[in-house]
Parts: C-alpha cells; sequence; structure tokens
C-alpha cells in the first residue's frame, strides 16, 4: 500500500494550454486555440474526430481532474487512460485516424471514461450515463468496419450489443451534466479500481473484472462527435511517469 501511495504522488503534470496544443499528440484533426494559460478550445472540422493524448506514459495509480465546457448538444466525449499498444508498444509509435476502429481493432488497449452524459448527449438508450469501457486487443476483432459491411441491419445492431456488453464495465447517472456550464472532473485510479466525481460529488465506484487491468499508459481526451467543440482548463495529472516521447 505504501508502494501506491508513493506512485499516486510521484510526479504532478499540469500543463498549460499551449503545452498541450504544441506537445501532445494528435489522432485525427482539431482546431486548438488557446484562450488562457491553462484553458484550450477544441473545435472539430465536419466530419472529423479526434483523440489528443499525453506525451508522457503513467504507471500504476492515477488522478486525473480537469475542467470542461460544452456549448452543443449530443456532443460526446472520453477520457482516455493507459492507452498502450499490445506487446507494451507505446501509443505514440504508430498512426491513427481517430475512428473508432483504430482503438477498438487496433494493436491496443484502453481504458474509456465518458464524461458530461446528459440528455443532450443521447442518441440511443443507455448514452444518458457517464459509463467507462475497455476495449482493444483480440476480443474485438469481429467489429471492424469490413466486417459491419457485410452485414444488413440488423445483424449490424446484434455485434454492437456484442461490443457493448464486451467492453462495458460500468456506469451511472452524473449529478452534474449538460450544455453552456463549467463542469469539474476527477477521476482516481487504482488498478483494478476506479472512482469518478463530478463537482465534487463521487457517482462512480468500479472494479475492471477483466483479466490483467491495464495500469501503464498514456491519457488523453477524445471527442467522438463529428463537427462539435468543447473547451479545456485546469487539467492535472498525478502519477509515476513511466515513460515520455522524445521528439
Amino acid at each position: 500500500m505504501l508502494h501506491a501511495l508513493l506512485c499516486v504522488i510521484a510526479a504532478t503534470y499540469s500543463p498549460t494550454a499551449q503545452q498541450i496544443r504544441d506537445n501532445w499528440i494528435l489522432d485525427g484533426e482539431v482546431q486548438m486555440t488557446v484562450r488562457g494559460e491553462r484553458e484550450l478550445a477544441l473545435t472539430l472540422p465536419p466530419d472529423a474526430q479526434f483523440t489528443l493524448w499525453t506525451p508522457k506514459a503513467f504507471e500504476g495509480p492515477l488522478e486525473v481532474s480537469f475542467e470542461a465546457f460544452v456549448p452543443e448538444d449530443k456532443t460526446k466525449l472520453l477520457l482516455m487512460l493507459y492507452g498502450h499498444g499490445l506487446g507494451d508498444k507505446a501509443i505514440w509509435t504508430w498512426k491513427r485516424t481517430a475512428s473508432y476502429e483504430d482503438y477498438n481493432s487496433g494493436p491496443m488497449e484502453v481504458y474509456t471514461v465518458a464524461f458530461n452524459r446528459g440528455v443532450d448527449t443521447a442518441t440511443r438508450p443507455g448514452d444518458e450515463f457517464a459509463n467507462v469501457r475497455r476495449i482493444g486487443g483480440s476480443r474485438f476483432d469481429f467489429y471492424t468496419t469490413e466486417n459491419r459491411k457485410a452485414k444488413n441491419r440488423a445483424e449490424q445492431e446484434t455485434m454492437w450489443e456484442r461490443w457493448n456488453t464486451l467492453s462495458f464495465l460500468g456506469g451511472a447517472r452524473e449529478p452534474v451534466s449538460g450544455k453552456g456550464r463549467w463542469i469539474a472532473y476527477r477521476v482516481v485510479c487504482n488498478p483494478p479500481h476506479l472512482r469518478m466525481t463530478c463537482d465534487g460529488v463521487e457517482f462512480v465506484e468500479l472494479v475492471d473484472h477483466l483479466p490483467a487491468p491495464l495500469r501503464k499508459g498514456a491519457v488523453g481526451f477524445r471527442c467522438m462527435s463529428r463537427g462539435k467543440s468543447f473547451t479545456l482548463r485546469n487539467v492535472v495529472i498525478k502519477g509515476y511517469v513511466a515513460a515520455e516521447m522524445k521528439r
């Protein structure tokens, strides 16, 4: 337990907005505008998605806190945790388009934590709940664009249900969500345990029930809604830095 505590406080990474814009690793496309020392606006071009990764990999217990502002309906956001390539391959060593298939069927694994999930995001039942998933690896080899295109609509829905069941670790309704306001988030991981807090209220506590919980990798922010925007500020990551990208 003492070792775990030391890992949590080993380093505090508080990047400025300019550092995130200039130094983080981008999948896909996004326009980044610095609005203050710790505030960064992110706007997607039409039909684009993106994930923005830390240039650092963290190992062991991890705490991520940030504030987010969402101006539009149906803006689906994810915090990515412990993103890593299979065989301990660094997340930065190959290019991705930012499609979900890159993360489901590519040579990697990651936890995805949905945040700001309320009625403003719902496009199907369950979308209004913040949730935690574990995606990637051979479990999802079936869920490729090629396989889905070969199926009819009903078969595609069956494939999605299988993906949903395999990836889902847990979730709950956030005490605060919605557009047009700043909301503060804090996620604490001590694998296999994860806790999530929204505006100071803890509302998710779960355990990764799958073998070999993820313990090492990069942190990322993802917007999977094409052409949408949001603003991040006061990003702070606490954890043990296991590796750093060399430019």
